[in-house]
């Protein structure tokens, strides 16, 4: 999926978390959007930890040669 795309719309971290939003679980309105505000709260450590240790590198292009 990434390989088409240019580098700043590429997925760079993601999270699988053990069950889908749902209506009951108090994620989705009845129109199935997502409740931002709730969804945040549930899931705030998990969210939080895909910033942590943010360390930006620059692309080498040295043909693998060191």
């Amino acid at each position: 999926m990434n390989k088409h795309l240019p580098p700043y719309e590429t997925i760079k971290k993601f999270v699988l978390l053990p069950r889908e939003f749902s209506i009951e679980g108090g994620e989705l309105t009845p129109t199935l959007k997502m409740k931002r505000k709730v969804i945040y709260e549930k899931y705030r450590d998990r969210i939080e930890g895909l910033y942590q240790d943010q360390t930006v590198t620059a692309p080498t292009n040295n043909g693998g040669k060191s």
